[in-house]
This record gives C-alpha cells, sequence and structure tokens, in this order.
C-alpha cells in the first residue's frame, strides 16, 4: 500500500469512529430525553386540576408537540 491509500484508509476509519461516537450521543440524549419525558408526564396529568380547560388544553398541546419533535 502507497501513503495515499493509508491517508485515505486513515480518513475512512476517522469517519466511521466519527460517525460511531455520534450514534452513542444520540442514543445518551435520547435517553435523557426519555427519561424527562417520563417524569414530566405525571405533571402534566396532575396539572389538569390545576388549570383551566383552556389552559391544559395548551400545555397538554406543547407536551404532545415535545413527544412529536424526538
Amino acid at each position: 500500500m502507497d501513503q495515499s491509500n493509508l491517508q485515505q484508509e486513515e480518513q475512512e476509519l476517522d469517519k466511521k469512529n466519527n460517525l460511531n461516537n455520534a450514534e452513542k450521543e444520540i442514543q445518551s440524549l435520547n435517553s435523557d430525553y426519555d427519561k424527562v419525558y417520563q417524569q414530566i408526564a405525571p405533571l402534566v396529568s396532575r396539572a389538569k386540576d390545576l388549570l383551566s380547560e383552556e389552559e391544559y388544553n395548551v400545555l397538554l398541546e406543547e407536551f404532545n408537540a415535545l413527544s412529536l419533535e424526538k
């Protein structure tokens, strides 16, 4: 193998490593998101007793939008 092939192979390995690291970071963020979502869900349900119907509907829409963004 000549020098240019080695450099190309090294670049490919770097790309794969960067992709693997990015995938791990995404999985970690998704896990964090799931934990927060699970903590917020009961609070949103309890808010129904504290808010007017209109306020609760707005809160529920925003909460549902968050779950769709994931």
